[in-house]
């Protein structure tokens, strides 16, 4: 069973199908990095609207990470438009490709992040396989991975650290397989590639430098250790100056890493990039420059709140789980080898981000494929001293304090804590700031009302400002939204900045803390946006019986309640009648 389950062509397709379900179980929604930075700004883009947050405004996020997501989007479109025109060709069903669009879209976005997660899942075995020198593909890291609560909860997703942890581990990945490749055409072709992926990779996260430059400094470390063996069989030592002169020109020389072509490729992937960016914002941009000046020089990021770096490593502790207490065992072991690559890159990046100060727990995602490796080296340890435990337990080779330490370890690392983490994560994903009950109305509602009149829908969202991607789920020309932003009030702060130039029209408005401001009086407010012009209104359910006083027009047709932690919400939405 197992040699069936994990063979390298049986593999990639059962991880592929694991996390489809694990992103068709993923209800929740964090606002508004998940949708905001990328799928919102791809469907927009693909619709021609003007909703954007404040960031793309000054160039400091680039565009390339949201060509993951505008590609795939691009190709359902024209797949659409095929499929419309067949549909109305062959059927006396009418429906048009942009209805077809709407509807199909945010599955190709969850299957884009089970794809992403899957590619990552896949690397961190193989990568284990690698470092471990195992000729199978062992069930500990297999079991490790698949049952990360943190994975289950974030690596489906569309936050650019999902993707960020997913590219780290893949290039860990590439780079221990071309280590042990011994065609030279082919290394030099895979070094060009992985340099490539490892600068655009850079540029859309400059944090994953760490991971990425931790693996690479390994890489150069083994090609020199492989080079010092060939050069000692024939020089035996470096003996002077000269001779150590020699020994790093000939070692520069045959480096399948240090090389022209990968300097080349390093200057390539800048230049895409920058290529990109200023496609999209019409204009030369290095977003990689203007993310630099806006968090660094003008120091943006702190309007948003900072913590303590205590906070990093309790944050750690939650994406961890019951993790958390088999990481301590591990870290506590004498088979752990601290200056190993998959103990070091994670180590590094939590002290990191840690100095930076950062407030999300999903900046640390992509420490959990490494740390993965690590708890499945001392799982697959325990399994195999288990048997010889159980004879000396037997035979009362053990102290007290020895037995206790033994049956501790063995209760964190059981099958229970296991299991219980991955279902703590499925009713996590199911329940938390679970938004699909009135994005699931709107959308029928409005696939309904464009199947049958191919006029405009206007919805004015005044709920909790990013909570609901409207243009995610309703992807549709003919659908134009209004919703209340609440930008921070940064304008202090950016005073140097200039917008690019693709947001220079009036078109795209800068709205400054709208929603703090409205909200005091907010039907007051909803009266000045003009509402009966609006076919909804979507309100935070406390303000209905202000809203049914003063607009009797408007009809309630949905109600729905979500946790948000430490609370909850309820949301209402509103519909004008015989609109």
């Amino acid at each position: 069973m197992q040699n069936l389950l994990t063979t390298h062509s049986l593999l990639f397709p059962a991880l592929l199908s694991y996390r489809i379900v694990n992103a068709a179980l993923i209800k929740t929604h964090y606002e508004p990095d998940e949708y905001f930075q990328s799928v919102e700004v791809a469907m927009n883009t693909i619709l021609n609207k003007t909703t954007f947050t404040w960031e793309w405004f000054f160039g400091i996020r680039s565009f390339v990470f949201v060509c993951l997501y505008i590609l795939p989007l691009l190709v359902l479109r024209w797949v659409t438009k095929i499929l419309s025109s067949c549909i109305n060709a062959y059927t006396n069903i009418t429906v048009s490709h942009e209805l077809l669009f709407m509807k199909y879209s945010p599955y190709i976005i969850k299957l884009i992040g089970a794809t992403v997660s899957a590619v990552s899942d896949y690397s961190t075995i193989i990568s284990y396989k690698l470092l471990h020198n195992v000729s199978y593909i062992p069930y500990e890291v297999l079991i490790t991975t698949v049952l990360n609560i943190g994975l289950w909860l974030y690596s489906t997703r569309s936050h650019i650290n999902s993707v960020e942890s997913a590219l780290t581990i893949y290039i860990t990945h590439r780079l221990l397989s071309i280590s042990k490749c011994k065609d030279k055409t082919t290394k030099i072709i895979s070094h060009l590639l992985t340099v490539l992926l490892s600068i655009i990779t850079v540029y859309i996260r400059p944090t994953s430098i760490i991971n990425i430059g931790c693996i690479w400094i390994y890489s150069v470390y083994k090609e020199v250790l492989s080079f010092d063996r060939a050069w000692r069989v024939k020089e035996k030592k470096v003996e002077n100056i000269f001779n150590f002169l020699k020994y790093a020109n000939l070692y520069i020389t045959h480096s399948r890493i240090i090389s022209v072509t990968n300097i080349i490729s390093c200057i390539m992937g800048v230049l895409l990039c920058v290529l990109i960016d200023s496609l999209f914002y019409k204009e030369l941009v290095c977003s990689v420059y203007e993310f630099y000046r806006v968090n660094i020089m003008y120091k943006v990021s702190h309007v948003f709140g900072t913590l303590p770096f205590i906070y990093a490593i309790l944050f750690l502790f939650v994406l961890l789980g019951g993790y958390t207490g088999m990481l301590f065992i591990t870290l506590c072991s004498r088979s752990i080898t601290y200056l190993s690559i998959e103990v070091i890159s994670p180590l590094l990046y939590l002290i990191v981000h840690g100095v930076i100060a950062h407030k999300e727990m999903r900046f640390l995602l992509p420490m959990l494929p490494y740390i993965n490796i690590i708890i499945a080296r001392e799982l697959k340890n325990l399994w195999c001293s288990d048997k010889k435990i159980t004879e000396s337990f037997k035979n009362q080779n053990f102290s007290i304090t020895q037995k206790g330490s033994i049956l501790i370890k063995k209760l964190l690392f059981s099958k229970y804590v296991f299991i219980g983490n991955l279902i703590i994560g499925i009713v996590i994903g199911l329940d938390h700031q679970n938004i699909s009950k009135p994005i699931d109305y709107l959308r029928n509602e409005c696939f309904q009302r464009l199947s049958s009149k191919d006029s405009p829908i206007f919805i004015l969202n005044t709920f909790t400002p990013y909570m609901l991607p409207l243009s995610t789920y309703l992807g549709h020309k003919r659908v134009i939204t209004r919703s209340l932003d609440n930008n921070p009030n940064i304008l202090g702060v950016i005073g140097h900045l200039n917008r690019k130039q693709r947001f220079k029209d009036t078109l795209y408005t800068l709205r400054i803390e709208e929603y703090n401001t409205a909200e005091s009086k907010m039907i007051d407010n909803i009266m000045l946006f003009e509402p009966l012009d609006y076919h909804y209104i979507i309100i935070n359910s406390k303000y209905s019986t202000e809203l049914e006083g003063k607009l009797p027009e408007f009809v309630k047709v949905h109600e729905s309640v979500h946790k948000r932690v430490p609370a909850k919400e309820s949301i209402s939405i509103y519909k004008q009648a015989f609109k």
